[in-house]
């Protein structure tokens, strides 16, 4: 095992990633299986069993209990881990070896916290893909300028609005393609 530097982010998800691998656990698999986006989730009836796939966005662990926020491009749900809930070893494995940036897929019921937030309580989770490099601090975000340019995925992960520009950028330069094909036109890079 590699030495770990504890104030080098990096290094820290590095030896993470070894442990998991040490495990026998593949933190890059090739498939995933999603049956709801995390806004179908969160318009599912309660007790419906749900899986869902994202980013870890925040993480918050009380011991017997753990929130976390996930992402996808559809928006953002909580999902807790209970104690009785779910078995310890895979509470642990979430509590120790998962960072934010991290994507996971949850399969869990839907439900109500006590102070009325829509969640997924998880029943089974697994790694999608382990994150390497941190995420920008996000209460600053990226401030840079030129990493804001040269680096544009940190800058969509962080900025709802930049990625929703290009989004719709993207679907207006299709629809413009697809009338001036329609008319035969032919596009030419020059």
């Amino acid at each position: 095992m590699t030495e770990v530097d504890i104030n080098d982010e990096r290094s820290v998800r590095i030896n993470r990633l070894e442990q998991l691998q040490n495990e026998g656990i593949n933190p890059y698999p090739s498939n995933a299986e999603r049956t709801h986006t995390n806004k179908k989730a969160l318009e599912a009836e309660h007790e419906t069993e749900v899986t869902i796939v994202g980013r870890v966005r925040a993480k918050r662990d009380f011991g017997k209990i753990i929130f976390a926020d996930i992402e996808d491009k559809s928006g953002l749900i909580q999902i807790v881990f209970k104690k009785d809930e779910i078995e310890d070893k895979l509470r642990d494995k979430f509590s120790d070896k998962t960072d934010l940036g991290d994507f996971i897929q949850v399969t869990g019921l839907r439900f109500e916290t006590q102070k009325d937030e829509e969640s997924v309580l998880v029943k089974d989770w697994k790694f999608l893909a382990k994150s390497i490099r941190p995420l920008p601090e996000k209460f600053h975000g990226l401030e840079d300028k030129e990493t804001k340019l040269r680096k544009r995925y940190l800058d969509f992960v962080e900025n709802p609005a930049e990625r929703e520009l290009f989004r719709r950028k993207a679907t207006f330069w299709n629809k413009v393609r697809n009338f001036m094909q329609e008319r035969d036109f032919l596009e030419v890079h020059t």
